[in-house]
C-alpha cells in the first residue's frame, strides 16, 4: 500500500493547487496514464495493494471494464482526506515527510522574520517579491537557499563603507572564501534587478560587486594633475597637491575618505576622465588639467570624491570644461552617459567622434549581434554620429587602439 499512498501523495504536493489548505474535489490516479503499473510494480501486487487501501477508507477503485478484481482503470480519492493520507505516509513510509504547505508556511515565515531587519530599500524589495510568490514548488529547496544567502543581505543591509570580499564572507558567513565561491553570483544577479546604481547591464561583476561596498581589493583611484587636497595627520592637517606627482598618483580607500578638497584650486580648467589605464598613463602631463582614470564604471567612493570636487570647481570656479574619453564601441558609451548622468553634468566627449573613428579603423574589431541590437537601440545626442558609424559599419574600437 505504501507504493499508492506515495503516488498520490506525490500527486498532490506536486499539483498546482491541490496541495493548498481548503482544496476540494476529487482526484484519481488513472492506469491509462501509466500512472499505475512499472515494472518494478507489477499489475498483480498494485491490484492486492489497492484492495487493501480501499478497504480503509482512503480511495475508492474503479475496475477496467470486465476485469473486475483483476485490473484496474482508475483509483479516486478525495481531497477531503488529503490529512489522512498525509498521516498514512507519515507512519509507513516517511516519519520525517513535511507537507507543502507547511513547508511554504515556514518559508514564509523565514522571510518575514528577515525582512523585519532590513532596512535597504532596493534589498527590502527584493524580499518582498519574494513573498509575494504564492506558487512556491521546491518550499524545502527554496528555504535551504534563502538560509544561505541571507547572512550576505543582512551584511550589505549594515554596510556603511567599502569593506574586501573575504573580510566580508569571513564575518557574515564565518568563512573567508565562501561568499566568492558560493553565493556572489546570486548577490550580484538580484542587484542586477533591483539595485538601482546598477543599472548598466554592461558592468562587470565586480563592479557590481563596488556599487555594493565590497571590494576585491582596496578601492584606487588614479589621478594626474593639480589638485589640493588637505589630508588629516596626527599632528594637525597637511595640504597635499598632486601636480608634483607628475606622472600620476593613487588615492586608495583611505584617502578617498578622508580628503578633503580644498575651496581654491588655482591651476584647475579642465576635467578629463579616461577609461583605459594605458591612454590614462600616457596622457600628457597639463599644468590645468586633472586627468582621472575611470577603468569602466566609477566605484562609490571615487563617485562621491569626484562629485565633491564638480561642486567646489562650479562655486569657485568659472568655466571648468568636462570631458571623457573612452572606447569606441557600446560600453564606451555607456560609460560616458553613467557619468555625465552621475558626477559631471556638463560633460562632453573627447576623442570620441566620427573623425577619430575613422583614424583608427583599421584597428577596430567587429561587434557582436547581441551588441550591435543594443547599439541599434541606443540615443545620444552627443555621440549619434559616432553611433551611426559603428552601426552602419559594425565595428568598435578599443581606446588603446590611439596609442598604436
Amino acid at each position: 500500500m505504501e507504493y499508492l499512498v506515495g503516488k498520490i501523495v506525490e500527486q498532490i504536493e506536486n499539483s498546482k493547487n491541490d496541495w493548498r489548505d481548503g482544496a476540494k474535489g476529487n482526484r484519481s490516479l488513472s492506469n491509462k496514464k501509466g500512472e499505475l503499473y512499472s515494472k518494478e510494480h507489477i499489475k498483480s501486487e498494485v491490484v492486492e495493494d489497492a484492495i487493501k487501501l480501499e478497504k480503509t477508507g482512503l480511495i475508492e477503485i474503479e475496475w477496467l471494464k470486465g476485469f473486475r478484481g483483476n485490473d484496474i482503470e482508475r483509483l479516486k480519492y478525495q481531497l477531503e482526506k488529503k490529512e489522512l493520507l498525509y498521516e498514512y505516509y507519515r507512519n509507513h513510509i516517511d516519519e520525517t515527510f513535511v507537507k507543502r504547505q507547511d513547508m511554504v508556511r515556514k518559508y514564509r515565515t523565514y522571510l518575514e522574520e528577515v525582512l523585519k531587519g532590513i532596512r535597504t530599500p532596493w534589498i527590502r524589495c527584493y524580499y518582498e517579491d519574494l513573498l509575494e510568490n504564492t506558487d512556491i514548488k521546491n518550499p524545502a529547496k527554496q528555504l535551504a537557499k534563502q538560509e544561505k544567502y541571507a547572512p550576505c543581505f543582512q551584511g550589505l543591509d549594515q554596510l556603511k563603507e567599502p569593506i574586501f570580499k573575504r573580510i566580508f564572507s569571513k564575518y557574515y558567513l564565518g568563512d573567508s572564501k565562501k561568499f566568492e565561491n558560493e553565493c556572489q553570483n546570486h548577490i550580484v544577479s538580484v542587484a542586477r534587478k533591483y539595485f538601482t546604481e546598477v543599472i548598466e547591464p554592461e558592468m562587470e561583476d565586480y563592479e557590481v560587486l563596488s556599487q555594493l561596498l565590497i571590494e576585491g581589493y582596496s578601492q584606487e583611484m588614479m589621478v594626474k594633475g593639480p589638485l589640493y587636497v588637505c589630508v588629516p595627520f596626527a599632528d594637525g592637517d597637511r595640504v597635499i597637491c598632486t601636480k608634483d606627482w607628475k606622472y600620476g598618483v593613487s588615492f586608495n580607500s583611505e584617502m578617498l575618505k578622508n580628503a578633503k578638497i580644498l575651496e581654491d584650486q588655482p591651476q584647475i580648467k579642465r576635467v578629463i576622465s579616461i577609461e583605459n589605464k594605458a591612454n590614462f598613463i600616457c596622457a600628457d602631463y597639463e599644468e590645468d588639467t586633472i586627468y582621472v582614470f575611470s577603468h569602466g564604471y566609477f566605484s562609490p567612493l571615487e563617485r562621491q570624491f569626484l562629485c565633491k570636487l564638480e561642486k567646489v570647481l562650479e562655486k569657485n570656479i568659472q568655466n571648468v570644461e568636462y570631458h571623457h574619453s573612452g572606447d569606441l564601441d557600446y560600453g564606451g558609451v555607456k560609460i560616458f552617459q553613467y557619468i555625465r548622468n552621475r558626477i559631471f553634468p556638463k560633460l562632453k566627449p573627447l576623442w570620441m567622434d566620427v573623425e577619430t573613428f575613422q583614424k583608427y579603423k583599421e584597428y577596430g574589431y567587429e561587434i557582436e549581434p547581441s551588441t550591435m541590437e543594443k547599439l541599434e537601440q541606443l540615443k545620444e545626442t552627443e555621440l549619434q554620429d559616432l553611433i551611426d558609424v559603428m552601426v552602419e559599419t559594425g565595428i568598435g574600437i578599443e581606446q588603446e587602439s590611439f596609442l598604436v
